[in-house]
């Protein structure tokens, strides 16, 4: 395996939730931000040299200085890891943090859904999808230093359709609703890290059969908004 193994020497660092190990980013390397809507993970890759493509669903205004900035990409797409169509239909909701190609009404309006069982649908339309393998031949990327993920949802089947070795390291954001989550049993015979989280995500992709894909690249890391895990 090429993947690291956990080392407390390691030097982990977070731009807002998302955790990387910055000894792995090569300055003049390229950067995917998936889920880019506040900028902020894309403008620190800037800050490290590194070239970002940042894709989104929704048709955002880009700040002037990322218009600008010769290392900005900004894709108004949708990423998937396989694509049957063209297009997809993706949901925008009043809450943005439900927005996703993998989030219908019927699903997201249960009440195991908490507080997003009642998140009003603002509309739903049809977006450019664009595959990881896609971009690379676009933009003649070899390798990626770092890949992003927070796409509410959508973030299983990218994993589970990743390219090989496209990535140093991934930084992705786990949803658990929608259904998509599997069903967690004897979760003590696993190798969790923190026995205290309740769904530790290193559980969940390992009953998606995820965490063989994870073989192919050097670390991988998950951050999830109550608290960042990290698997390897």
């Amino acid at each position: 395996s090429n993947r690291r193994k956990l080392d407390k020497n390691m030097n982990l660092k977070k731009i807002n939730t998302h955790t990387y190990d910055s000894d792995l980013i090569v300055s003049g390397g390229w950067s995917l931000d998936l889920g880019c809507q506040d900028f902020l993970v894309s403008r620190e890759l800037l800050s490290m040299g590194l070239r970002v493509i940042a894709i989104d669903p929704l048709l955002l205004d880009i700040p002037i200085d990322l218009l600008n900035n010769k290392d900005f990409f900004y894709l108004n797409k949708a990423c998937v890891g396989l694509k049957n169509s063209n297009t997809g239909v993706y949901y925008d909701y009043y809450a943005s943090g439900a927005n996703s190609l993998y989030n219908p009404p019927e699903l997201l309006h249960r009440d195991i859904n908490g507080g997003h069982s009642k998140n009003g649908l603002k509309s739903k339309y049809e977006v450019e999808l664009v595959t990881i393998s896609e971009l690379m031949r676009e933009f003649n990327i070899d390798q990626f230093e770092i890949i992003k993920c927070d796409t509410e949802g959508s973030e299983y089947e990218m994993l589970e359709n990743l390219p090989k070795f496209c990535s140093k390291q991934i930084s992705v954001e786990i949803h658990d609703f929608l259904g998509l989550t599997p069903n967690i049993t004897n979760i003590d015979e696993y190798n969790t890290i923190n026995d205290n989280y309740w769904m530790n995500p290193q559980v969940i992709l390992y009953h998606n059969n995820l965490l063989l894909k994870m073989e192919d690249y050097i670390i991988a890391y998950e951050s999830i908004e109550r608290n960042d895990v990290l698997y390897i």
